[in-house]
């Protein structure tokens, strides 16, 4: 049974009928869903379809994206089905919305708008589909946003909800510019040139549609933009973040209460973020001069290279990725200053050049831009002819593009260079068209609402609440694909959605009544637990005192940290240079009072992980064993593919279980990083000499090799481990943390577990628990509860069954519980899922609560199976 087929079994809270039959195919599923309150959140993933392979081939969500000056309709839900052949990407183009060479297409109530951007004519102009022309609208106030019942205008000097002043600024207050509503916050830049001294400033004020409150310009939280002509390009939000970003390359970020820098702007260096779009757990942003994306996921802000790549034969030089959208479950950017139109699909696939939407001048890397040696003669700005894509709308089972010059200045005679059927291509708007992509606006709902996805007689089709939203032609073949399709949900290419899931499933029987001692420990970090400027004498008897406050709480395993993920060893080890504690032992003092008091013992150990980014630890002495950065450099990272390295982290943890005899050992960070790196020298060499036996391959079919690789690698280290332990001691229990079931195939963490579980490797498995309502929405719980249901239904169908256990994470760098409420909330969902067992991380994080979960008895009825 594979891999894929195994995760079948975690399927049951979105209803799939699926089937194909040689005369009518038909796909059908179902979901309903609470947003709860619209407070201009980003909705998210509401299901993802994965094949056999695991490749995704069909989803629904809503983009959310932000464009140069516009953010994509929240309100529009995205259905599509991928096909496995081929598909073109041909621009169809549409009438001429301007006289300009150039225009920006925004998308709002079902309907795409055009308007100019700095040329002549900036008439707002809508797209009407019945009479295949542009119409001129005077009642529709640009970048409106859709939210509640109602509809969120401004201009300079206010907004408006539903035509109604929230907020006016009185001439001394300045103008009111770029704007953003999210996460019950207004932000807006705030700006008077005039005023002594001058203002220019971020602005985020709370107010939602609930209070009817007018937004109140005292209360807001401010941060002063560095330079006076300093504005936003972009916005975003990601983790219960609000991000802003500018033209002088400044990036803030706003959680709620305080702004924070991300990036510094500096005046000196070119660096601009033109659009946005969340996109799986990540914020991506699309930069000039790169013409590359960067990521952000709450904490990490970091250059992709390569996404997208450059169109060949033309220079790499001032490029920018100022567009971003997904359109039939593809992520699309279009890229300045070549006209160029990329798509990815998958890690496999990487990115496709889709099309270049001007037919002339030929590519060239002589200049940066199109005709820029002309232009010079003339006197003009030498980029003035460099080609953008304004925008990407998708809308009904089209994308819309539209183009523009550098800035928008209308075609002159004197342009001579070009005629004027290509000065058209300057400000053109295009159509795509591909099966399988369906755009359909829908209503908000205070409440559960209804959706349903239909593939039937040749059509698509989306309904809400049992009315139909939108249709359109769907080839047999696209339901046929699904016939025995995973589906997931709540996750996906939209990122995570930002509402609860109402499903009715029973779940199985708990089997709690018959089993073992059920596993409750937590992960201690040592030095929290005495004073480490103090003396020994007073470090153990606080450690005494946690270990009996520990046992109270109805606690029996301890899990102290061996080592750092820096590479320090917090026991003193002849493998590992650097000591945390240089004249003592905590670890054993740990380990024998847990002794004394019958608790279990189950150390945990870091390790790949030596440094993180920058190599530390062994890594300093041995850097041939680390992994590398794509630029080649060693990163924090052990090789497990180095044979030298392999020993030496099988000699550390034979030294640990040797010298302390515990119960069980968790293995943690036995994984790869999960950014893009290269393999190590030798372990490269090696890949290099498998791939000669095998022939000629492509690219994508290289990629699948070296995913297989990595993974084998690592199984290779975790049966040398299972070996060599058991050879020091052969009742002892072996773990692993894992962040889950989506990492055990494709992924670049490349932890296959399951092939652990199979093979006899692992006796435990701690999945992660770490999710919060403000990180992954309010149905949070049903997430972790799937997730672990998921976990469960792979071991079961492995050849042998281990305990499932999970990390409540009471403080992660993910997020944190905020009473013990909620963790007894989390331990009743992971009850549900009928889990093994729970280790809190950690044991000085939960010490706010322990009282209230000790008080309300809930992980004694966890234990006990209630």
């Amino acid at each position: 049974m594979n891999t894929s087929t195994r995760l079948l079994a975690a399927t049951a809270c979105i209803l799939l009928a699926s089937t194909a039959r040689a005369a009518d195919s038909e796909f059908q599923v179902r979901i309903q869903v609470d947003f709860q309150q619209d407070v201009g959140q980003n909705f998210g993933s509401l299901f993802e379809a994965h094949d056999a392979q695991g490749e995704i081939v069909a989803g629904a969500g809503y983009v959310g994206s932000y464009n140069t000056q516009s953010r994509s309709d929240r309100r529009n839900l995205h259905f599509f089905v991928r096909s496995k052949a081929a598909s073109d990407f041909n621009l169809h183009p549409l009438p001429r919305p301007t006289t300009d060479a150039g225009t920006y297409l925004f998308d709002f109530d079902n309907r795409v708008y055009s308007q100019g951007r700095g040329g002549e004519d900036n008439h707002l102009r809508a797209w009407d589909t019945k009479a295949g022309r542009w119409v001129q609208d005077r009642g529709t106030t640009p970048f409106s946003v859709s939210v509640g019942h109602g509809v969120l205008t401004s201009d300079s000097q206010g907004a408006y909800y539903n035509g109604q002043p929230i907020l006016l600024l009185s001439p001394d207050q300045g103008t009111l510019a770029e704007r953003y509503y999210a996460n019950g916050r207004l932000v807006f830049r705030r700006h008077d040139a005039a005023a002594d001294p001058p203002i220019n400033e971020l602005v985020a004020c709370p107010w939602t549609t609930e209070t009817g409150d007018p937004v109140s310009l005292e209360v807001g939280h401010r941060i002063a933009m560095r330079t006076a002509r300093e504005f936003v390009y972009a916005f975003g939000q990601i983790n219960g973040q609000v991000v802003a970003a500018t033209n002088t390359g400044g990036v803030y970020s706003y959680d709620g209460q305080t702004w924070k820098t991300v990036l510094e702007p500096d005046i000196n260096v070119s660096f601009q973020i033109y659009a946005m779009i969340n996109y799986r757990d990540r914020l991506l942003m699309g930069q000039y001069p790169t013409g590359e994306l960067f990521a952000y996921d709450g904490e990490t802000f970091e250059h992709i290279p390569g996404w997208p790549p450059v169109m060949p034969g033309v220079s790499r030089k001032a490029r920018e990725a100022q567009t971003l959208t997904i359109y039939g479950g593809d992520l699309f950017c279009g890229v300045w200053p070549w006209g160029e139109i990329w798509k990815y699909r998958s890690e496999n696939d990487g990115w496709q050049f889709a099309a270049r939407a001007f037919t002339h001048p030929e590519p060239t890397d002589a200049t940066i831009h199109p005709y820029e040696n002309e232009t010079k003669q003339l006197g003009e700005v030498l980029n003035r002819w460099g080609q953008r894509i304004t925008s990407l709308v998708p809308l009904g089972d089209s994308l819309f593009v539209s183009t523009s010059s550098k800035g928008g200045n209308r075609y002159e005679p004197k342009f001579d260079f070009m005629s004027r059927e290509q000065a058209n291509e300057y400000g053109a708007v295009y159509r795509v068209h591909r099966p399988g992509a369906l755009v359909v606006p829908t209503r908000w709902k205070d409440g559960p609402t209804d959706f349903e996805f239909r593939i039937e007689g040749g059509k698509m089709t989306v309904l809400q609440d049992g009315q139909v939203l939108g249709t359109t032609d769907a080839p047999a073949e696209l339901a046929t694909s699904l016939a025995d399709a995973k589906l997931t949900w709540g996750q996906g290419i939209y990122g995570p959605l930002r509402g609860k899931i109402i499903a009715k499933t029973d779940r199985e029987p708990s089997t709690a009544s018959g089993r073992k001692e059920v596993f409750a420990g937590a992960y201690i970090d040592m030095h929290h637990c005495f004073d480490r400027q103090g003396d020994q004498k007073a470090a153990r008897q606080s450690i005494e005192a946690h270990l009996r406050r520990f046992q109270s709480l109805g606690l029996n395993t301890i899990i102290p940290k061996c080592t750092t993920s820096s590479g320090r060893a917090n026991y003193p080890s002849q493998f590992i240079a650097e000591h945390t504690y240089a004249d003592w032992d905590p670890l054993a003092h740990f380990i024998g009072q847990a002794r004394q008091l019958d608790l279990a013992v189950w150390p945990t150990v870091c390790m790949m992980v030596c440094g993180h980014d920058q190599p530390s630890g062994i890594l300093k002495s041995h850097p041939e064993w680390a992994m590398r950065s794509p630029t080649g450099e060693p990163i924090g990272y052990i090789s497990p593919g180095h044979p030298a390295a392999r020993k030496w982290l099988v000699a550390m943890l034979e030294e640990i279980v040797g010298k302390y005899q515990p119960d069980g050992l968790i293995l943690d960070y036995l994984r790869y990083h999960n950014r893009p790196i290269q393999l190590d020298a030798y372990s490269a060499a090696l890949f290099e000499k498998e791939l000669e036996l095998v022939g000629q391959l492509d690219e994508n079919q290289r990629a699948e090799k070296l995913q297989n690789f990595r993974e084998q690698l690592l199984t290779e280290l975790m049966a040398e481990i299972h070996t060599a332990l058991r050879k020091v001691k052969p009742d002892l229990k072996l773990a692993i943390y894992s962040w889950g079931p989506h990492v055990i195939e494709n992924h670049r963490v490349a932890q296959d577990w399951q092939t652990w579980v199979d093979r006899g490797y692992l006796d435990m498995i701690n999945i992660s628990g770490y999710l919060y309502p403000e990180q992954n929405g309010e149905d949070y719980l049903t997430q972790l509860e799937e997730k672990l249901r998921l976990s469960k239904s792979i071991v079961a169908g492995a050849g042998r069954s281990i305990p499932v256990t999970f990390a409540l994470g009471v403080r992660t760098s993910h997020g944190e519980v905020q009473s013990a409420a909620q963790i007894g909330k989390i331990l009743q969902a992971a009850r549900r899922a009928d889990v093994d067992g729970v280790a809190f991380f950690t044991w000085s994080y939960l010490q706010p609560w322990v009282e209230g979960v000790e008080k309300s008895g809930s992980l004694m009825r966890f234990i006990a199976g209630e």
